[in-house]
C-alpha cells in the first residue's frame, strides 16, 4: 500500500525516545498545525534523519499519514537551530516555555498560519537581539508573546489599553510601547485567560 507524501515547515517543540531506537516528535507545522510524529530507527548510527531532527529547530519534513500516527520519512538540514551557546541562557529558557504552552493549549491538528507566524516572529527577534535584552526585556516579551498565542488561538481578546503591543508587526517596538499601567492589565489579563482554560 503506498501512502500520499506531505511536506511541511515546522518548528521541532520536543523530542521523546520511542523503543529502542526510534523518536517521537512533537511538531508545530505551517501547513497541518500542532502533531506528533514518529521517526523509525531515527537514533541509529546509519540513520539519514539523525542529525536533521533536533528539538529547538526549524526544518522542512516529509511526513505520511499513517492510519494511527503520523511518520516522519524525510527532512532537511534544520535552517535554525537554537542552542544556550547561541541564544543565551534566558533566550532559550523563554523559547522553552513558550513551545510548553503551545503544547498544553493546542489540541487536535488544525492549520493555524497565525500561531505558526508568532513563534518565527519570536525566534528571529531571539536571534537577532542574542543576548542584548534586560531582563525587564524578556518579561515584557514572553507578556506579549503568550497573548499572542492566546489571541491566535482563540482564548485572548485584546483590549485598547494594550492593543498596540499586540498588534504591531516589529516586535521590539512592540515590547518597548508596553510598560507601567498597559504591562499590569495584559499581565492580569493573561492570567484570567489561562485560568479559564482549565488546562
Amino acid at each position: 500500500m503506498s501512502y500520499h507524501h506531505y511536506e511541511s515547515d515546522c518548528f521541532i517543540l520536543d523530542t521523546y525516545e520511542s523503543g529502542e531506537a526510534s523518536n517521537l516528535y512533537t511538531l508545530l507545522t505551517e501547513d497541518f498545525g500542532l502533531l506528533y510524529a514518529r521517526a523509525q530507527g531515527v537514533r541509529l548510527s546509519k540513520s539519514k534523519l539523525r542529525f536533521s531532527l533536533q528539538s529547538f529547530s526549524r526544518a522542512r519534513v516529509a511526513l505520511v499519514k499513517g492510519k494511527v500516527e503520523w511518520r516522519l520519512v524525510g527532512a532537511q538540514e534544520p535552517t535554525h537551530f537554537w542552542k544556550k551557546e547561541r541564544l543565551g541562557a534566558s533566550a532559550l529558557t523563554l523559547l522553552g516555555r513558550i513551545f510548553k504552552l503551545i503544547r498544553r493549549l493546542v489540541h487536535g491538528e488544525e492549520k493555524n498560519k497565525q500561531l505558526f507566524a508568532i513563534i518565527g516572529d519570536l525566534t528571529m527577534y531571539l536571534e537577532k537581539e542574542r543576548r542584548a535584552l534586560s531582563i525587564e526585556e524578556f518579561v515584557r516579551l514572553e507578556i506579549v508573546i503568550v497573548a499572542r498565542v492566546l489571541t491566535a488561538l482563540g482564548y485572548f481578546t485584546k483590549k485598547e489599553l494594550y492593543k498596540k503591543s499586540l498588534e504591531e508587526g516589529d516586535l521590539a517596538l512592540a515590547v518597548s510601547t508596553l510598560s507601567g499601567e498597559s504591562e499590569k492589565a495584559l499581565l492580569r489579563d493573561i492570567n484570567e485567560a489561562l485560568k479559564e482554560t482549565q488546562l
